[in-house]
């Protein structure tokens, strides 16, 4: 559907794509997704595409699955380039959003603020992930 910025909706653009395929208590999402990033303003710190098709499993609390980033277009702007940090993300336990990171393979994550992303018109995201659905708990 869209993404938040600490709490506040940004719908994506009319160019985005979607699909899933839920097999058991199994969801596969991919997603096409681009952003006009430049009607942003404020300090946030979190960052998370939300209206996947089912919610998360919350298997005391710690039901995650790793997202795979396969493409961005003008996502990010200050994106640090130290410590081999490269972008990823995770489905959310209990949610059925997914939050994006940066990871450092020497060290932790931190979820994206604004002070790393663009503030282009057209940025791009594509996705895909899978995860189990809160039904199977």
């Amino acid at each position: 559907d869209g993404g938040t910025a600490n709490g506040t909706t940004l719908a994506p653009l009319s160019t985005y794509k979607g699909r899933y395929v839920k097999i058991g208590d199994m969801v596969f999402v991919e997603a096409y997704v681009r952003y006009n990033f430049s009607s942003l303003s404020g300090t946030w710190t979190t960052n998370a595409i939300q209206g996947l098709p089912y919610t998360q499993g919350n298997q005391n609390s710690q039901q995650y699955t790793p997202v795979h980033i396969g493409y961005l277009s003008n996502f990010y702007s200050g994106f640090p380039t130290t410590n081999n940090n490269f972008p990823g993300g995770y489905v959310r336990s209990g949610q059925s959003d997914l939050a994006l990171t940066i990871n450092n393979p020497n060290g932790g994550e931190t979820t994206i603020s604004n002070s790393v992303l663009s503030s282009n018109a057209n940025a791009g995201i594509m996705f895909s992930a899978y995860y189990r659905d809160s039904a199977s708990g």
